[in-house]
């Protein structure tokens, strides 16, 4: 892997070397490939243009383009400030190309210089009036910075040309509207509030929270001090505005998720559809889907080479889509089987008091249990489960207590420790009152046995007023 990296540091520096202008003259298919983010299959078709015309300066130039952004793409995923550096000295150098700019005012914004890229973005928007995700962006960027006239003039500007393709329907630049719609607050956050779905995680954690209602994806980074929010992306859910429970019946799952693995490159094109350039799996369902007995497969966070798609609500089978540039943009943040994606109906804004008196109740019931199993306290213990409890291979609480009373007489002392707790806001259920997840890490010693592996627990609280239980425990061991 760090050899073809290098390899494509070299290639970037011998594209340096040539003047990079994509030109009119080049396929569609091509200049489509480039401002979707496909550097790769744009790398192909020109390798294989190039055979036929082996010295056409046009098709070696944009080929030279390719190996460079291939190489930006390389560095963007490590996401460091120093990569971010390389990056823009790569991409500085041709102030011509709209490509260059817009992916040059990703980076400027990034590095917290927001003049450079507006500039950047406006530059690349007048150049080329129809590229949809320098256009847009534009209009983010603009709405980020309160200058909401610009942003709307710009998507106007943009429609106005897309409305004289007869693929652009209506509907489209109605929803597009819709979705820049600043009168109405579109994305005013409440005030010194934070969302109550991330109760606690460990300090250096990044989370992706996915607001159904508002068909965005929220990155917030956990600090000493609380949540922070870093950034705000577009993306569309499944075209149905229900939790997911039946295969085929396009909605978009609620709950909490991790991403298990990711696919790009050929694996991902193998697979055929339309996944852009990147796609994450989530680990759908999970033991409280199955609880649930939710049905159904193949959720994933991805990309596409749509350019509209990410901007139009509620248009998948019930995936997560975002565009290339910012799936490529947020990949960075992401760490596998670490990373949660919370996927919700609409966000439930709490201070950050109330998140604190959350997050010490739940900590409360955690000590009581940990200790009622230390102590062998059997009495203590039974009472912080509920009825209708599961765990790895247990359908009763009354079977469940039994295995545990039985493993204790064989051991003469037990020292539990959880570590690395997170703690999750679920949702609210009709039949099950508030649900919250707990995940840490759970180290168990005893004189005879000792292991370690990911707990995850799923809590209840029929009313305000109940006591939290345990609903469903799983168990899993260490990768």
């Amino acid at each position: 892997m760090r050899l073809k990296k290098v390899a494509i540091g070299i290639l970037a520096v011998l594209a340096l070397l040539l003047p990079m202008s994509l030109k009119a003259e080049l396929p569609k298919t091509v200049r489509d490939y480039f401002k979707n983010g496909c550097f790769e299959k744009a790398k192909d078709y020109l390798l294989e243009m190039s055979r036929r015309h082996p010295h056409s300066k046009e098709i070696n130039r944009a080929l030279a383009q390719a190996y460079l952004f291939m190489a930006v793409k390389e560095l963007w995923k490590l996401g460091t400030v120093q990569d971010l550096q390389k990056i823009k000295q790569l991409l500085a150098i041709n102030d011509s190309d709209p490509i260059s700019l817009y992916y040059l005012g990703k980076v400027e914004w990034l590095l917290k210089n927001k003049e450079a890229a507006l500039r950047c973005l406006e530059k690349a928007f007048v150049l080329d009036p129809g590229y949809t995700q320098a256009a847009l962006d534009l209009a983010l960027l603009y709405e980020a910075e309160g200058e909401y006239k610009k942003a709307r003039q710009t998507v106007e500007t943009f429609l106005q040309l897309k409305a004289r393709d007869e693929k652009i329907k209506t509907l489209y630049m109605e929803e597009l509207l819709k979705r820049f719609s600043w009168e109405e607050d579109f994305l005013k956050i409440p005030p010194a509030k934070v969302p109550l779905n991330m109760i606690e995680l460990p300090p250096g954690r990044k989370c992706l929270l996915v607001d159904k209602e508002k068909q965005r994806l929220l990155l917030y980074l956990v600090t000493p001090k609380g949540l922070q929010l870093k950034h705000i992306f577009p993306c569309t859910t499944g075209r149905n505005h229900f939790d997911k429970f039946k295969e085929g019946d396009n909605n978009t799952p609620e709950g909490v998720y991790f991403l298990t693995k990711a696919i790009e490159g050929t694996a991902l094109e193998r697979l055929g559809g339309d996944y852009g350039n990147m796609a994450f799996v989530l680990n759908f369902p999970n033991v409280f889907d199955h609880f649930l007995n939710k049905d159904g497969h193949g959720i994933w966070l991805h990309g596409t080479n749509s350019e509209l798609k990410p901007w139009l609500p509620q248009t998948t089978h019930g995936c997560v889509v975002m565009s290339n540039a910012d799936l490529l943009e947020l990949s960075h943040a992401i760490r596998l089987n670490q990373t949660p994606l919370i996927i919700t109906k609409k966000i439930n804004w709490v201070s950050s008091q109330e998140l604190e008196n959350w997050r010490q109740e739940i900590r409360a019931f955690l000590k009581k249990w940990k200790q009622a199993w230390e102590n062998k306290d059997f009495a203590i213990y039974a009472t912080c489960y509920a009825p209708n409890f599961h765990a790895n291979g247990f359908i009763t609480l009354k079977g469940w207590l039994r295995h545990k009373c039985r493993l204790a007489k064989l051991r003469k002392h037990i020292k539990i420790s959880l570590e690395q707790i997170e703690i999750y806001f679920y949702n609210q259920y009709p039949s099950l009152g508030q649900v919250v997840m707990v995940r840490c890490l759970q180290k168990y010693t005893s004189d005879n046995y000792k292991d370690e592996g990911i707990k995850t627990l799923f809590l209840v609280k029929k009313t305000p007023n109940s006591p939290w239980q345990i609903l469903l425990e799983h168990w899993e061991e260490l990768p």
